[in-house]
């Protein structure tokens, strides 16, 4: 076979293989394009934003107020399968004067929140669900956003609440989605999820406590 053949093979091959993987990589878009579309009749101007093969982020506005819903891939922690967390995010500026955020069960990995920068640890109140714990960036204020979280308890209870954060751009409420799929992950490591559409009902109820947070925010402060 002359030196000419063997470079058309070759480029043939490398073609082939550049094709497939781009065919992969549209394929997966469209997946997780599929996975946001349901909750887009919930926000009025609704944009999507993705980088790569990532879930799409979304914005859009929410009864007035412009939002954030981000499903993010965790691969991070070790020896634990992959999470897929729902960022669900209210940017308006509060009166408030401090940052407090409560994660449930810290990891110590949580690279995706801010909770880790925060300085001061709180403690945390009878009532509230174990496993609850508070950090704040202004002792002596931040405390008094715990009663900001008190209608809220039962979203920390659930298994699947990680994190409530209020700030003074916005609140944010972080859900478990999903975890990736055994298989996947342990024998190719990959985060493959179930490719279910997110749930609009969910997203809702999470706008719907950011919302309410916000409210009970200015209320406090009038």
């Amino acid at each position: 076979m002359s030196q000419l053949a063997v470079a058309f093979f070759m480029l043939a091959g490398v073609t082939a293989l550049v094709w497939t993987q781009y065919r992969d990589v549209l394929r997966r878009r469209a997946e997780r394009a599929r996975y946001v579309a349901d909750i887009l009749p919930l926000l009025e101007q609704p944009v999507l934003t993705s980088s790569g093969v990532d879930f799409p982020t979304v914005t859009g506005i929410y009864r007035g107020h412009e939002v954030r819903i981000e499903p993010h891939t965790d691969t991070v922690a070790v020896r634990k399968l992959p999470s897929l967390w729902l960022l669900v995010t209210l940017r308006e500026l509060l009166p408030v004067v401090a940052t407090l955020g409560v994660m449930m069960r810290p990891r110590n990995v949580e690279y995706w929140s801010p909770y880790d920068k925060l300085s001061h640890d709180l403690e945390r109140p009878a009532t509230w669900p174990e496993g609850a714990n508070i950090r704040t960036d202004g002792a002596e204020r931040g405390g008094e956003l715990r009663r900001l979280i008190e209608p809220h308890l039962d979203f920390l209870r659930h298994p699947k609440g990680k994190e409530i954060l209020i700030t003074p751009k916005g609140v944010r409420f972080t859900w478990l989605a999903e975890e990736g799929e055994r298989s996947a992950y342990m024998v190719l490591r990959q985060a493959k999820f179930t490719g279910d559409p997110l749930d609009p009902e969910l997203v809702r109820g999470l706008l719907e406590r950011c919302l309410a947070v916000a409210a009970a925010a200015k209320a406090g402060a009038a």
